[in-house]
Parts: C-alpha cells; structure tokens; sequence
C-alpha cells in the first residue's frame, strides 16, 4: 500500500521501535508485578531474619532441570506458607535454581517451575541481595517446604548466549578500531539481538562499522573457546585489558570471562601486553563454551543517543544468517540493476531505494549498496538529461516543421502546440527557430506536462508589431482561460495555468485574440 501511494516503510526503525518497546512492555510488566510484590530491602530483610538461605545459582551455567526446594513465597499481601492457582502474579524464591536473573544486560531466564500439585509459569527472575525471585503465575497449589523442580526455557536462553558473548566481542573490537577511550555505557541481551552503548563522540562511520563487525565474524572463524572462572577481585583487576563497567560495584570474588586465552594463563602474567589481543571481562552472564557456536554475526545499526554516546546493534546466529542471506540478494539485484539501461533502470533503483532503506542487515554493507544506489542515479539523471535534450532538438525540429507548413495560411500570426513539458528551454529555442526563419510572424506557442497538471504558454512578437498586439498582453488572455498567469514585455512574454482540459480553449482564445487586432 505505501509503495502505492509514492512512500517507503522503514522497517529497520520498526523493528528498532519493536525491540524497544518489547523491552518497556517487559519493564512495565515488572513493575506491574513488583507493584504487589515489591522485592526490595524490606523483603530481602525479611528472608534474612528469618534464616533463609541465599539463594544457590550456580546451576545457570548448565543446561538441565534442578529438583530444589520452596523456601519462601511472596505475594501482594507479604510473604505466605502457600498459594493457590489463579492468583494474581506471586514470585517464589527457591533453595537452588538453575534460572538466570537479570543482570549485567542479559534478560532473565523464562520457564517453568513444577511443584507436586501444579505448574508454576515463570515471566520473570530477579535478583537483589543474593536471593532469587522467580516471579509469574502459578497453577495449582504451591506450598512453602515443598520440592520443585526448575524447567528453563532452554531454547530462549541459547538464543540470548550467543548475543551475550558478542557482546563482549563487540566491546573489545570497538576498543581495537576507535581507540581507548571507548568505555561501555550500557547494554541489554535479548534473544534477537544485542545491543551495546559506549563512549565516542561523533558517528562511527561505515568504513568503522566495517572494521568491527569483520573483526566479529574474524572471531567466529576462528573458533575461540570461552574461558570462566572465579578469582579474587583484586587480582583481576590487574589483568592488562580487561574491561570493567565504570561504577559498577563487583562481587569478591568475581568471574572472569576471556575469549581465547584461558584465566589461568592471564593470571600468569597479568600485565603482557599480549593480552590486548583478547575480550576479557568482569561478568556472570552465561556465554557461549566457542565462538563459533555463534554461527553467523551482523552489525546492523549505529545511532546517538546522548551526548558523547553512541549506540550500536547486532544480531547473531539465525537471525544474522538470515540478515546476511537478504543482504547476498540485495546485492545480487543491485548488480543485475547496473546493467540495465532506459526506464527499466528508473523503476528497478526505485524499487532497490526501498528494500535497502527497509531491510535490516549489516549496516556497512547497508552503506555500500546506497553507494551503488547513488551512482545509478547519477546514471540515471545524465541518462535523462541526454534523453531530454534529444527531444528537446527534435521537438524544435518538428515545430519548425509545423511553423513552415502553416505560415502560408497564417495572417501575420501563428498559435501552436509542442510537445517538450514544461521545459521553458525548449520553448524558447523552437520560438527562435521559427523567427530566425519568419522574422514578421508573431507567434503563440503552447506546451503542457499531463503529470504536473500545468500548462505554459509562450508568446513573441516582432518589434515592428507591437503597436497592433503586445505579447504579455497576448498571454495574460490566453492564459486566463486555463486559470494561469502570465506577463513580460511587449515582444516576448510567458506564463503558467493549471486548468488543462481547456487548453484547445486558450489555444482558440489566442488565435482570435491576435486576428482581432492584426
């Protein structure tokens, strides 16, 4: 329908505005859910007066189900014994749990916890304080005490894992290509796709964007393993390269993630300067075991968003494969397109504006094709231009043409029509044509573009003539007929009108007009 009605569809911002207000849904849907059950000091307080342990998560960097204990319940009314099916959203805090909690950008694992008398739908897992709150919408009875077992929805999270690790390969790459100064800002990790904010002033151009996302997929290539493990705090922090939130506060000991070179080798000899070359990390998000697990890696957007701060997003796996096979077609068409000539052309690279303008692949390869776009239109207007003046020479040929045939019956004037739109050029250059030719003819010439909706009407008078009619004069009743305006001096004048369907009119107007007085 837009492409109809002359428009385009921006689908690279939809899917953009998409993914935002997916994450505003998922955050207000928390907060609907925390509006009741509010799990802050006072509740974390409450499990720790009364000897509930923290909750044990070490099971989120495994696959596969974990039988665990209900150690507390949390309602809208304050923390219960039990709760039954059909309740409004409740959160469930578990001895041991094999769910991710959101944090450090990742989103929250989904599932299901199943109790002995029912099913309990998780939409969300938090964390504050070192417990857990498993938090959704329970059928059947849950009874504090009982056994339950943690059922993730492992195929969500290992379409988030992948995002996580290029995550942190994009960090490191942005770092290689822009300099030091780049620090992260900020991410989020969805099953769909990452994106990462950093410090840099000023856009990342293409050729930049290029650069990172190559080093990316370089990095699937080459097939690196995941490194993890728990250290002390401090002795991380003097590994050469390892990249840190600033203010963010870390737990002692912390978790080190590095791409390709195991912790313990880093710890070796923390300050080389060899360790440059990897993404190493402060995190306890869940990552891939080897890159090339992430299959495939698009960069797909690069934006501002605040002063100093810059934005970009990426996908990975089935997403980024079906990204770069759009992009392949694209590129394909795009080629096939710069062998064509004549109108062909014109409608083939209007349609190609859109589908690169709308299609959400890699944003380097997206600046490559406009490129291409641009120099075909450039092709494309010299084309026309060259077309142009090929009628415009033969439209002043034919109207010569005409002029010689009906100059014999003409009485001292003559009233035209040629067919060149509304290029004045034209006009005036098939005028002087026929008054290089007949010098005493005083000459009417009409012309209109059906597109525009206008007619232009032209009129010149030798000097020896304009005592008897007077060309803006000429033109102004010519052109009162179709609606239009026009004026100039006494042997040469033009002007504009809209009402086409009575140019024949105008054209009669004209021709009386002049008889009368000559």
């Amino acid at each position: 329908m837009a492409e109809e009605n002359g428009l385009t569809v921006d689908k690279a911002g939809f899917e953009r505005g998409l993914a935002e207000q997916r994450e505003r849904s998922r955050a207000a849907g928390r907060k609907g859910a925390t509006e009741g059950i509010k799990f802050e000091a006072e509740a974390t307080a409450w499990l720790a007066n009364n000897s509930i342990p923290l909750t044990n998560d070490a099971f989120k960097y495994e696959e596969g189900d974990v039988t665990t204990k209900i150690v507390a319940i949390l309602s809208s009314s304050g923390f219960v014994d039990r709760i039954a099916g059909g309740e409004d959203k409740v959160g469930l805090v578990l001895h041991s749990t094999s769910f991710y909690a959101e944090a450090g950008g990742q989103v929250g694992d989904t599932g299901v916890i199943a109790g002995p008398n029912g099913s309990f739908s998780v939409s969300d897992c938090r964390v504050a304080a070192g417990y857990i709150l498993h938090v959704g919408e329970a059928s059947g009875d849950f009874v504090v005490g009982e056994e339950a077992t943690c059922k993730v929805d492992y195929a969500r999270r290992r379409k988030i894992v992948p995002n996580h690790t290029f995550t942190h390969v994009v960090n490191h790459a942005l770092k290689k290509v822009l300099g030091e100064h780049v620090a992260q800002k900020g991410s989020i990790v969805l099953p769909d796709r990452l994106r990462f904010d950093f410090s840099n002033n000023g856009v990342v151009d293409a050729a930049k964007l290029g650069e990172v996302e190559a080093m990316c997929r370089d990095a699937i290539g080459k097939e690196l393993p995941i490194y993890g493990k728990e250290i002390a705090l401090s002795e991380g922090r003097k590994i050469n390269g390892l990249r840190a939130v600033f203010g963010e506060a870390y737990p002692d000991p912390v978790r080190v993630i590095s791409i390709g070179r195991p912790v313990e080798e880093l710890l070796m000899d923390p300050t080389a300067e060899s360790n440059l070359d990897y993404s190493i990390e402060f995190c306890g998000g869940t990552h891939l075991k080897n890159t090339a697990d992430a299959r495939a890696f698009v960069l797909i957007s690069e934006e501002g968003i605040a002063k100093g701060v810059r934005r970009v997003v990426a996908m990975t796996g089935d997403e980024a494969e079906t990204a770069i096979s759009d992009c392949c077609e694209l590129e394909a068409d795009m080629a096939a397109a710069e062998a064509l000539v004549g109108p062909e052309l014109v409608a083939t690279v209007n349609k190609l504006k859109q589908r690169v303008e709308t299609a959400v692949i890699s944003a380097a390869s997206k600046a490559a094709l406009r490129g291409r776009l641009q120099a075909q239109a450039k092709k494309i207007v010299q084309m026309e231009k060259e077309e142009s003046e090929k009628n415009k020479k033969l439209a002043v040929t034919e109207a010569v043409a005409a002029a010689d045939e009906a100059v014999a019956g003409a009485k001292g004037h003559l009233v035209l029509r040629l067919e060149v739109g509304l290029d004045h050029n034209a006009v005036k250059e098939a005028v002087g044509a026929i008054q290089a030719k007949h010098g005493t003819l005083c000459l009417m010439v009409f012309t209109a573009d059906e597109a525009k909706g206008k007619a232009l009407a032209y009129g010149a008078v030798p000097d020896s003539m304009t005592s008897k009619l007077k060309a803006g004069d000429w033109v102004k009743e010519a052109l009162a007929v179709i609606g239009g305006k026009g004026g100039g001096k006494p042997n040469a004048a033009q002007g504009q009108g809209p009402n086409l369907e009575k140019l024949p009119e105008a054209m009669e107007v004209a021709e009386k007009y002049a008889a009368d007085r000559l």
